[in-house]
C-alpha cells in the first residue's frame, strides 16, 4: 500500500480513498482508522478520506476525536466521506437497527460538526448523549474537515445535498443512473439556496 500511495502522488493523484466494511471474509480489508496514518507519510500534499466511513454504526464522538487527529496528521487535508451503510450482518454485529440508519446518520453529523466547532457542549439527542465536554484535540483546518455524503438513490442524494458539503457518488452505479441523481442533488442544492457543484 506504501508504494501504490507513492506512485499516486508521483503520477500527480490528489487524493486517497478508503472503503470500510467489517466482516467481510473471504475478502481481505485494512480498516480506514488503521490504513490513513500508516499512509499520510507518502500521501503528503495529498486529500485524504474515507469513501464511506459508515457512520450510523459509530458514536459521533469517536468520529469527531479521529477525524480531527487525521485532519492534524494530515495537514488540513481530510475529508469525512460517511453513508448509509446497508449490509445486515454489520449492523446485526455492532447491535445497531439498520431502521435506525437515517435518523443516527442526521444526528451524528451535527454532533460531531458541533464538536469541531465548539469548546463544550450538551447535546442530549435521540441516539446519543454529551453533557458539557469537548474534545481536546480541534481539527486543522477551521470547523473541521468537510463532510461528503455517499448516496444514490433520490432520498439520499437530497439528503448529502441539505447535510453535507458534497455528495460522494457510489461507485457501483452506472452512468444512468448518475445523470438523473445529478439532477436531484442539483435540484435539492438550488432549494436551499446553495451553488451547484
Amino acid at each position: 500500500m506504501l508504494f501504490r500511495s507513492r506512485v499516486a502522488r508521483q503520477c500527480g493523484f490528489g487524493s486517497l480513498w478508503f472503503q470500510q466494511h467489517y466482516l467481510t471474509e473471504p475478502m481481505q480489508m485494512f480498516q480506514m482508522s488503521a490504513m490513513l496514518p500508516y499512509l499520510l507519510r507518502e500521501a503528503e500534499g495529498m486529500t485524504i478520506g474515507g469513501d464511506i466511513l459508515i457512520l450510523p454504526m459509530f458514536n459521533p464522538v469517536f468520529v469527531a476525536e479521529d477525524a480531527a487527529a487525521l485532519d492534524v496528521l494530515s495537514g488540513g487535508k481530510f475529508v469525512l466521506g460517511v453513508g448509509l451503510g446497508y449490509r445486515d450482518v454489520e449492523f446485526e454485529a455492532f447491535n445497531v437497527p439498520l431502521s435506525e440508519r437515517v435518523p443516527r446518520l442526521v444526528e451524528g453529523i451535527h454532533l460531531i460538526r458541533r464538536l469541531w466547532r465548539e469548546d463544550r457542549i450538551t447535546h442530549a439527542g435521540k441516539h446519543f448523549k454529551v453533557t458539557d465536554a469537548g474534545i481536546g484535540l480541534k481539527p486543522l483546518q477551521p470547523g473541521g474537515p468537510q463532510v461528503w455524503i455517499a448516496g444514490h438513490v433520490d432520498p439520499a442524494v437530497r439528503r448529502a445535498a441539505r447535510l453535507g458539503d458534497a455528495w460522494l457518488i457510489v461507485p457501483s452505479v452506472s452512468f444512468e443512473q448518475i445523470v438523473p441523481a445529478m439532477k436531484a442533488y442539483r435540484e435539492a442544492l438550488a432549494e436551499i439556496g446553495r451553488a451547484h457543484v
